[in-house]
């Protein structure tokens, strides 16, 4: 079968002693085989590495993805690729097992693909009978080899393209770790990192100290340059990973404890939290000298100028020139680098989708308003969105690694925190934050639609330093923003602004929350659309009649916007009979919270005064003279871009807010 594959051999006098050096010797070796390949078969050649096991296992994996990667294969979907690898664990024998019969089902492939290659690694490989078996009865086997000499990876390649038999490479055991391997990480926001390999506590039930072998410790400087590199990167999660974490340190030339190293760990993220003070300052005040954010972040001087220094060589931060004034030594100003990083927004709508691309300082790079999206809380709907979101990275013509967070709107209960949402999507017992993270490949972040409409406002809308803040979102439901003290308020778990959802009416229309009588059942979005169709039905009179006779296609919340601003008469009145009843609970938010700035957003914000001005007269009505006087009422000036906005910004304040 490799005779098919015509593979010139390469010169390799002049290969390398020292490692990585040498492995990455054999990765130029192996680039120029792949190619070679390719070119016969006339398409690239595709892989397909197949994890069992451990978070171990899981970072070896991501090894053999980055130096698959680097010579030139690409990631296939499935296990029909010309390089298929099973990364294998044997703590159980069902888990044998499950690797013999995948051997099985991949033999038929083989037979049909002149190309295809079949590499077996792991702990199961440091079984001699495992391996006896997989020569005996599995000899289309090209490639086996352990634990210890992962890191030869490239060279194994090497070995197995130009021999006709099996290739197998087991040591039982080794103390030799090589550092700095090309890697290609699952996710893009965490990562596991190696810190000691092996465990020297043979007990009775565990096979990991005769598949792993003996402890050997990483030094600490090179975990920790690996962290900081991550960090820089993206991530903001680090699992330690070691067979015995406790034993960290003890084989090292100069012994050192977990702890000490913990603290070695904890000093790096000590100034990565100075670091995410200043980038966070420059957020919500931009540009400044190096003396106004000593003051502000209570720093001294040298310290300021020895990060901003750090932090201009990585790129985060500009140096925007001298600033005139009026006497003596020009300071320079520094402000954040646009383009050291994006940030995406999603923003999920009843009929569509907007979604938007910021850069580090905030401006809006890209942006894409309603995309035609029905909403489905349903496995498939959650599926779709994912593909819109897909699409539209896709055509960015940035630099897709730079992409550091996707935030996504989500209505309903959801606890930012934790990523977990109640009420949409909830198909998992798993964070849907992380159910969305693994299906884009990036890192993501979710939040309340209304939270992310008022923080949209907050940082560029219609508040003018005001710090106590009550956004009210009418859209199809009816939610609100809170913030005090310049600070957004989500509550314990994250559920605040639910106010659609008070007991305000004795009726008996069932809510969505499965209640009767709350405010969302006759003054909200949703209720605007049940009266107006009822009232037609009725024999009212609207420019909507015919539209609702006689399409199959049912009328949209934003059609009747467009009818308000037409002037139609019965649209009107029934959007001014809900600002009524809005402005009657609104009244009691202020008469609680005495803001200083109540906003009207959501979809029908945009019939401008038909629903402000009840709101209100309703408001004057209904709230204590002495409270309302504190509180301006004014409608969105981000209008239908607050919330996709909101997402925008709150991608980035999610990294960086300490």
């Amino acid at each position: 079968m490799k005779e098919k594959r015509n593979i010139t051999i390469i010169d390799k006098k002049q290969i390398p002693s020292e490692e990585p050096a040498r492995q990455y010797y054999f990765m130029d070796i192996a680039k120029k085989y792949v190619a070679e390949l390719a070119e016969q078969k006339g398409a690239p050649l595709t892989f397909c590495v197949t994890t069992f096991g451990c978070q171990m296992n899981a970072r070896d994996s991501e090894k053999l993805v980055g130096i698959l990667e680097k010579i030139g294969y690409v990631e296939a979907p499935d296990e029909k690729a010309d390089f298929v690898i099973y990364n294998t664990c044997t703590v159980r024998e069902n888990a044998n097992n499950k690797v013999y019969g995948r051997l099985g089902y991949l033999h038929g492939f083989k037979k049909k693909n002149p190309y295809m290659m079949i590499g077996l690694c792991g702990c199961m490989m440091q079984e001699p009978t495992v391996v006896e078996k997989i020569q005996n009865s599995y000899r289309f086997v090209d490639l086996i080899f352990g634990t210890h000499n992962i890191y030869k990876f490239a060279e194994l390649i090497v070995t197995a393209l130009e021999s006709d038999s099996m290739t197998i490479d087991i040591w039982k055991d080794t103390d030799q770790i090589v550092e700095d391997l090309p890697s290609d990480r699952k996710f893009s926001f965490k990562c596991g990192v190696n810190i000691m390999y092996g465990c020297n506590n043979f007990c009775s039930y565990c096979i990991v100290p005769y598949v792993r072998g003996r402890e050997r410790s990483r030094e600490a400087k090179d975990i920790v340059r690996e962290i900081e590199a991550l960090v820089k990167d993206g991530v903001v999660e680090v699992m330690l990973l070691g067979q015995n974490v406790n034993s960290y340190g003890k084989n090292l030339e100069q012994p050192m404890t977990f702890a000490e190293l913990l603290k070695e760990i904890e000093l790096g993220s000590k100034n990565a939290l100075i670091k995410k003070r200043i980038i966070t300052h420059y957020i919500y005040n931009g540009s400044s000298t190096i003396t106004d954010l000593a003051k502000e972040l209570d720093l001294s001087v040298p310290t300021v100028t020895k990060f901003i220094s750090e932090m201009c060589e990585e790129g985060y931060i500009n140096d925007y020139g001298k600033l005139e004034t009026s006497g003596g030594r020009y300071p320079s100003l520094y402000g954040l680098n646009p383009e050291s990083g994006y940030f995406i927004g999603v923003d999920i709508k009843k009929f569509a989708i907007n979604i938007g691309l910021i850069n580090f300082k905030g401006d809006m790079v890209e942006l894409k308003m309603n995309i035609p999206y029905k909403f489905e809380n349903s496995i498939e709907g959650m599926n779709e969105l994912c593909k819109h979101i897909l699409n539209f990275i896709k055509k960015l013509t940035i630099n897709k690694e730079k992409i550091l967070n996707i935030n996504v709107n989500v209505s309903g209960r959801v606890n930012p925190e934790s990523g977990y949402s109640f009420s949409q999507f909830n198909f998992e017992e798993r964070p849907l934050a992380d159910v969305l993270s693994e299906k884009l490949g990036y890192k993501v972040t979710i939040d309340n639609d209304t939270r992310a409409m008022t923080y949209g406002e907050y940082m560029q809308g219609c508040v003018k330093g005001e710090k106590d803040i009550i956004f009210v979102n009418v859209s199809w439901g009816v939610g609100i923003g809170i913030i005090i003290d310049g600070k957004i308020y989500t509550g314990k778990s994250g559920f605040s602004g639910e106010f659609g959802h008070m007991s305000a009416y004795d009726n008996e229309i069932i809510c969505h929350c499965g209640k009767k009588g709350c405010l969302e059942t006759e003054a909200s979005g949703s209720a605007l659309h049940r009266i107006l169709l009822e009232r037609i039905q009725s024999g009212e009179s609207s420019i909507l009649s015919t539209r609702i006779a006689t399409e199959e296609n049912p009328i949209t919340l934003d059609e009747i916007i467009a009818a308000v601003n037409k002037e139609d008469l019965l649209c009107i009145e029934i959007v001014e009979e809900i600002g009524q009843k809005l402005g009657k609970q609104i009244a009691g938010l202020i008469n609680i919270f005495n803001p200083e700035l109540v906003i009207i957003g959501g979809t029908l914000s945009l019939t401008g005064d038909y629903i402000t001005q009840p709101i209100k007269t309703a408001v004057r009505k209904y709230s204590l003279n002495l409270v309302n006087k504190d509180s301006a009422i004014i409608t969105s000036k981000l209008k239908d871009k607050a919330g996709i906005v909101g997402a925008c910004m709150l991608a980035r304040s999610r990294m960086f807010e300490s």
